[in-house]
């Protein structure tokens, strides 16, 4: 049974298979044990600069790496890992960085994953969803059973989304709404919001929880995915106070939500923590940004201590990812990552409507 054509629990194992064979490998420090392990999905950052984004939300991690050249992937690229992803059957896509949806062969992208059996997992503001409705269906259609899904960043309630975003409140009834005509036609969407504490000083939005929560119920979106905020120049993931803490907690009584000690930053991470999960898939992790560089940590956008490889017009996918000099860097990468500052460790995703499951949501981090 392959990774794709799994649904549910037999999916969620074998890629915990996967990642158990990946701390094998990486425990016996052996490059070439790990030269021919495919990634499990493929990141990638269409668009590259200011101009990437129509948001310019205030205490936005993007802006301190992003350039302000325009820089778009090409659909060579993109075909070349296409065609790599179906031979060698990984799960899917993630489609991330600035404002995926502004690419202007998006829905060309989105049409091609969705005539094969591989997922499209995609990060937006959601301005654009309205546009894009029937490319977004067609790829996260609940119905094709991969894991498929679109994930929302809704980081403010009515009343501050203008302030935080440089938008309207329109702007956000427009994502709401989008959003419900997606869910209805049938496609998974979730909501994920950046809890920015009181050490965020004016972007502080733990109070706009419990509206932001109604909103994402009104909205029928599946799940919301809570995650810290971090510094946008060190990346270090910011403190909650007691009061904060006891805040969230109480929220997440009230939503019959369970939250871990791991998403207030208390949990003490060792440097070579092999059953942190987010450390142990670095190994199978590929970021591709628009110009062919290929990223070993998408919480590591800019740094030149990331990049493992290069797609160029003589150097394919295959040929840059499958070397021991790979391998290598990523190991490096390894040494770096303190799994407490990465905010897929603290991520909490919460299932908010009942009757709704997160199986579809399994493997969408």
């Amino acid at each position: 049974m392959s990774i794709t054509t799994a649904t549910g629990q037999s999916k969620a194992d074998l890629l915990l298979a996967r990642i158990r064979q990946i701390r094998l490998a990486k425990n016996e420090a052996k490059p070439e044990a790990l030269v021919s392990l495919a990634p499990h999905q493929l990141t990638l950052d269409l668009s590259h600069g200011q101009a990437g984004c129509n948001y310019r939300c205030r205490g936005c991690i993007d802006n301190s790496v992003a350039g302000k050249n325009l820089v778009e992937m090409p659909q060579e690229i993109f075909r070349d890992l296409l065609d790599y992803a179906k031979i060698n059957r990984l799960v899917g896509f993630m489609f991330y960085g600035r404002e995926p949806l502004m690419h202007p062969l998006v829905n060309t992208f989105l049409n091609e994953i969705s005539e094969t059996e591989l997922a499209v997992r995609l990060v937006t503001n959601g301005s654009l969803l309205r546009q894009h409705e029937n490319a977004l269906f067609a790829a996260c259609a609940v119905q094709r059973g991969n894991g498929s899904g679109i994930r929302v960043s809704v980081n403010a309630d009515e009343n501050n989304y203008p302030r935080l975003t440089r938008q309207t409140n329109v702007a956000l009834k427009m994502v709401l709404s989008s959003i419900s005509s997606l869910v209805k036609k049938g496609a998974l969407v979730g909501i994920s919001t950046v809890v920015q504490g009181q050490s965020a000083g004016q972007l502080s939005n733990i109070g706009q929880l419990p509206e932001i929560v109604r909103l994402a119920k009104q909205a029928g979106a599946s799940l919301i995915s809570l995650i810290p905020y971090r510094n946008p120049e060190s990346k270090k993931v910011f403190s909650y106070t007691p009061s904060e803490t006891d805040f969230i907690k109480a929220l997440a009584g009230e939503q019959g939500i369970t939250l871990g000690p791991r998403f207030f930053s208390s949990q003490p991470v060792p440097e070579d923590n092999y059953d942190f999960p987010c450390l142990a898939s670095l190994l199978a992790q590929a970021v591709i940004y628009p110009d062919g560089t290929i990223g070993g940590c998408t919480e590591r956008r800019g740094e030149e201590t990331a990049i493992i490889g290069q797609m160029t017009p003589t150097c394919s996918f295959s040929t840059a990812w499958h070397s021991q000099k790979r391998v290598r860097k990523q190991q490096e990468i390894l040494k770096i990552c303190q799994g407490k500052d990465c905010d897929r460790y603290h991520r909490v995703h919460v299932p908010i409507l009942t009757g709704q499951s997160l199986e579809h949501f399994s493997n969408f981090i």
